[in-house]
């Protein structure tokens, strides 16, 4: 939704949310060699969902004066990611009519084995709070300003916000001066900073692991150690980029192309 509060003044809103959700199995009979046979059969299923939420709130302005346009956006950003798993197997079948469809006919599963049933969550947010402003000064200068303060729950505590500024500036030398034959010749240059996120969530946190099981009490007793250690520092791994470029036209626009 829009709504313009005043001529060239407006906000803006808008809110989403996806859900993709997968059903998996998987059948090894007894007699194929790559993974069955030693098996006696092997059947498992999965299941995945995954849900991903946005919402976002922007401002925009936009103005002429004299031979200067500008035009302004600031804006809001939240983004929630979930994502879900389950997984069963079983080994060990006296029939392979039944592949993966009851995974109870199974006559082993679970027996010391820490992979036989599986399941796992994990959910991160990602905040952004942005600014961008164009102006364009007689068809001839260009400037962007940008500047985006982005924070993620995937980071440390002591480092979970980073701020990605952005500057380019162009001009159109073909508006400057008579060249014959030339249509257009724009000089620019720009400078920008981008922000990537760690590949999984929970990697700042100390973690335990299952690893290997031990007989205890007349049955099998998963064993745990730890995994990784906590780091309240992890941040933004930071990107930057120092761009100047060229684009021409001639012979009214039949020749045209870009240096960088």
């Amino acid at each position: 939704g829009d709504y313009e509060l005043t001529e060239g003044l407006s906000i803006g809103t808008s809110y989403s949310i996806q859900r993709e959700n997968e059903v998996t199995g998987e059948f090894y009979p007894s007699n194929a060699y790559f993974r069955g046979f030693n098996e006696q059969g092997w059947a498992g299923r999965g299941t995945e969902e995954k849900t991903n939420e946005l919402f976002e709130l922007t401002g925009k302005y936009s103005t002429d004066f004299g031979n200067t346009s500008l035009n302004a956006v600031v804006g809001y950003s939240w983004n929630e990611l979930t994502e879900e798993g389950f997984v069963a197997i079983g080994r060990n079948y006296i029939s392979n009519d039944i592949t993966y469809n009851n995974l109870g006919f199974s006559t082993r599963k679970n027996v010391g084995d820490p992979n036989a049933v599986n399941s796992g969550r994990q959910q991160y947010r990602v905040i952004g709070f942005f600014g961008r402003v164009n102006l364009d000064i007689d068809d001839t200068y260009y400037v962007t300003l940008s500047a985006r303060q982005e924070g993620s729950s995937r980071f440390g505590a002591n480092n979970q916000w980073g701020l990605f500024p952005a500057a380019s500036a162009g001009v159109n030398i073909s508006k400057l001066a008579d060249l014959s034959g030339v249509d257009q010749l724009k000089l620019r240059v720009g400078f920008g900073q981008t922000g990537s996120l760690p590949p999984e969530s929970y990697i700042s946190k100390f973690r335990y692991q299952q690893k290997g099981n031990f007989y205890f009490n007349g049955g099998f007793v998963p064993a745990f150690s730890p995994q990784i250690n906590d780091n309240p520092d992890l941040k933004w791994e930071t990107k930057t980029e120092i761009d100047v470029g060229l684009d021409f036209a001639f012979m009214d626009y039949k020749v045209t192309g870009t240096l960088d």
